[in-house]
């Protein structure tokens, strides 16, 4: 990394599930910087929730970098610490976690579908 991507302000990156699509929202924070050299904000991945913790979790958080894991994601969204959540967990939990997310004055980058129907959906709007 070089002395001017480091003096980048950050951005405080939680995500919420590490399946397969909270793998791919974390290496595109990660490679942010690769596609787009010119961004304002540096992507760190401060923090992951996971309930299972197995050694594919256990893998994918050290090879992803992330600092903290959490068992669940309420207490990630409350954290002082970041400024985006995203939300890639299983979809009938999407609507909680941006509403709650949204709540704690977080920036959203929920994965589709947002909500299971418009109202779901429309609950998340107002949220934010």
């Amino acid at each position: 990394m070089t002395q001017e991507t480091t003096r980048r302000p950050e951005l405080r990156v939680g995500v919420v599930g590490l399946g397969w699509m909270g793998q791919v929202h974390a290496r595109a924070m990660t490679r942010l910087l690769h596609h787009y050299p010119d961004a304002p904000l540096r992507p760190r991945l401060v923090a992951v929730a996971e309930p299972v913790d197995d050694e594919r979790t256990r893998r994918a958080v050290d090879a992803l970098g992330f600092e903290h894991v959490h068992t669940d994601w309420q207490s990630l969204v409350t954290r002082d610490d970041l400024d985006v959540v995203c939300v890639t967990g299983p979809n009938f939990i999407h609507r909680d976690v941006a509403v709650a997310a949204a709540q704690a004055g977080k920036h959203l980058w929920v994965e589709k579908p947002a909500g299971r129907d418009a109202a779901e959906t429309a609950e998340i709007v107002a949220a934010v």
